[in-house]
């Protein structure tokens, strides 16, 4: 799955929850654990909205709004 980022902010980290994964934290991508991710999101400080659309192979693309305030 590849997160991406719709206006200001930055990907700090991304995770799946597997312990025994040796794929790196600071990505732009994560490899699916029984179809969970976290991304773990900065805001750089600036306040508003963010969304986050997430794409990946045979997966339905999908997104969010995050509001910083």
């Amino acid at each position: 799955m590849r997160p991406e980022l719709l206006r200001k902010g930055h990907i700090e980290g991304v995770w799946n929850g597997n312990t025994q994964s040796f794929e790196p934290f600071k990505s732009n991508y994560v490899k699916l654990f029984y179809g969970k991710a976290m991304i773990i999101f900065g805001s750089d400080y600036h306040k508003g909205k963010t969304r986050i659309t997430t794409k990946s192979e045979n997966l339905i693309k999908d997104s969010t709004v995050i509001v910083v305030e």
